[in-house]
């Protein structure tokens, strides 16, 4: 019995993987950009009177036949601060993504994605007198695409990473860490230019 469920796995595993270079998915062959909208927060002591805020994002990526993504973007968003600090923190982040596609069976319309970013995160208050505070992000992501119309996809993804920032004191926190997370929901389209 045992067996027979670990050859199941290595079956389907072996499928999987081959089918990502045997089947199309809605991440055609080259060059494409995208444009989303969402919700951006930030975790952690350092972070907790920063409310989530909506949060746009422009996006350019190239696909290679293996089903392999390298993406750059930019993120915009603007988030309410409590506190002391009556004001609004602006977060911009340029960021660079590492994603493969998943080729489903049966299905080259609809097609999930793994990845990993590393992305530079800037904080800007909108208080004058105050500075802002810059850092990095690295974490991973999950998404899907899903193909409406030929070269047009749906996008949707999630990302999770840690957060260092150089220097956080430009919020109201009890603490002096400037360590955290960054979370980031976004959906929107994907237009293929051409391969």
């Amino acid at each position: 019995m045992h067996r027979t469920g670990f050859l199941l796995l290595v079956v389907t595993a072996t499928m999987l993987s081959t089918a990502a270079f045997a089947q199309d998915t809605p991440a055609r062959v080259g060059f494409a950009a995208g444009a989303s909208a969402g919700f951006a927060d930030l975790g952690g002591d350092a972070f907790e009177n920063l409310s989530s805020a909506f949060g746009l994002e422009a996006s350019a990526r190239y696909t290679w036949a293996g089903n392999f993504q390298a993406l750059i973007g930019f993120h915009y968003g603007s988030h309410e601060v409590g506190g002391a600090a009556d004001s609004d923190v602006s977060l911009v982040s340029i960021f660079a993504d590492g994603r493969y596609v998943l080729a489903m069976m049966n299905s080259q319309r609809f097609s999930p994605y793994v990845g990993g970013r590393i992305a530079y995160v800037g904080l800007s208050p909108s208080a004058a007198g105050i500075d802002g505070s810059s850092g990095f992000s690295i974490g991973g992501l999950v998404g899907f695409l899903f193909e409406v119309a030929p070269r047009l996809a749906i996008e949707a993804y999630g990302y999770f990473g840690g957060l260092v920032m150089g220097d956080a004191v430009v919020l109201p926190s009890d603490t002096d860490d400037s360590n955290g997370n960054l979370t980031i929901v976004q959906f929107g389209l994907v237009y293929t230019l051409g391969g």
